[in-house]
């Protein structure tokens, strides 16, 4: 028991490293990506145009990532009034889920089935 114990320790620990890797190897890429956005518009690195830009791509990820996260915010939102609107959650055949976010220019609710890599809205 005490060696399974300390397996799953040692494993947890390992995934807790393999994460946070991630998280570095995450940061270095989109540094290079920034880098190598700013050099394609003309910059020369270590000059302050070149800082410049590379602080404005760093505040358009960011306002792209908080428009991403308000967008998700909203939907649920949507899906928790809808909720309350209906009573409660309704039941869904297996494998179906509801969008409770209608596409632009449309209205109700879209249900869609998934089939193995295959997804299927009405």
């Amino acid at each position: 028991m005490l060696k399974i114990f300390a397996a799953i320790s040692a494993s947890l620990m390992l995934v807790g490293c393999m994460s946070q890797i991630s998280q570095v190897e995450k940061q270095e890429a989109t540094d290079w990506k920034d880098h190598l956005k700013c050099l394609d518009y003309g910059f020369k690195k270590g000059t302050l145009d070149y800082g410049k830009c590379r602080m404005l791509v760093a505040q358009q990820r960011h306002q792209t990532d908080q428009a991403r996260f308000n967008n998700s915010m909203a939907i649920l939102g949507g899906y928790a009034q809808s909720q309350q609107r209906q009573g409660g959650p309704q039941a869904l055949p297996p494998g179906a889920y509801r969008l409770n976010t209608p596409p632009i220019g449309s209205s109700g609710t879209i249900t869609c089935h998934r089939m193995g890599n295959y997804t299927t809205c009405n």
